[in-house]
């Protein structure tokens, strides 16, 4: 996998040369001079199910009601599908983020603040492919506690929570642990220094299916997984170039290259 993933990568760097040279590269963004902060982040969205989620409770004094400093939790949960919709979905890719130095043609391989070489796909970058995972499904709502019945007995199903495929709360339901989202190890965003002149290139892939058999993801139907880049300079979004969305293909990329002015 790392070998084909080497092979795109050449293919797609004599591209972006060739792109560069003949039609230059996207230039709306902010003003100022020389060096500033560039941030760049990644996230997957998919169309999954959304649950409705309870913690199950014991009501040990049978009075009926549920009291944490009275009841006991079982530590385990029921959720109850109540339809799709598009959410964050925490899926691995590998990246690769390169500089064009202003007055040269060739990429440098950009580090982050922490010293993280910036791919996870050339050769002696000492980073797995697909070792980066977007962000989990942030969002949370409150769900009503389902009503109780004479079956349940002493069992009450409270506290519930709406929740996605992508949450890592729903995850822990199902004893999943996908580990931390993360690019290229450093956690929410790989961030690097540019100057004026300088052209920023990014390549990322997002790993296929096959390849992670992800039980904690419907593969029929197909969630049509996008994978999204967003590049800022100086903390204001870049337009243009440096909004990218992949296409729902499994294993699409991300590219694009963009110029500091």
């Amino acid at each position: 996998m790392r070998n084909v993933g080497r092979i795109q990568v050449a293919v797609l760097l004599a591209t972006v040369l060739a792109l560069v040279a003949l039609a230059g590269c996207e230039t709306t963004q902010p003003d100022s001079a020389q060096a500033r902060k560039a941030s760049l982040v990644l996230k997957t969205t998919g169309l999954i199910p959304l649950y409705h989620c309870w913690e199950v409770w014991r009501d040990v004094n049978l009075d009926g009601q549920i009291l944490v400093e009275d009841d006991q939790n079982l530590g385990s949960y029921r959720c109850d599908q109540i339809g799709t919709a598009q959410r964050n979905v925490p899926w691995r890719y590998s990246i690769a983020v390169t500089v064009i130095r202003a007055g040269t043609t060739f990429e440098d391989l950009v580090f982050s603040d922490t010293g993280v070489v910036g791919t996870s796909i050339f050769p002696g970058d000492e980073i797995e492919d697909f070792a980066c995972l977007t962000p989990y499904d942030p969002g949370v709502a409150q769900a009503p506690d389902l009503p109780h019945t004479p079956e349940d007995g002493d069992i009450y199903y409270v506290f519930g929570r709406e929740l996605s495929n992508g949450s890592a709360d729903y995850l822990a339901t199902q004893n999943f642990d996908l580990g931390p989202a993360n690019i290229l190890t450093f956690p929410t965003s790989f961030d690097f220094d540019v100057n004026a002149g300088d052209t920023v290139v990014v390549r990322a892939r997002k790993q296929l299916f096959v390849d992670t058999n992800p039980q904690f993801l419907p593969i029929v139907p197909d969630p049509e997984l996008v994978l999204q880049s967003q590049l800022a300079i100086s903390g204001v979004a870049v337009g243009g170039a440096g909004t990218q969305t992949s296409t729902f293909g499994d294993g699409s990329a991300v590219y694009f290259s963009f110029t500091v002015r």
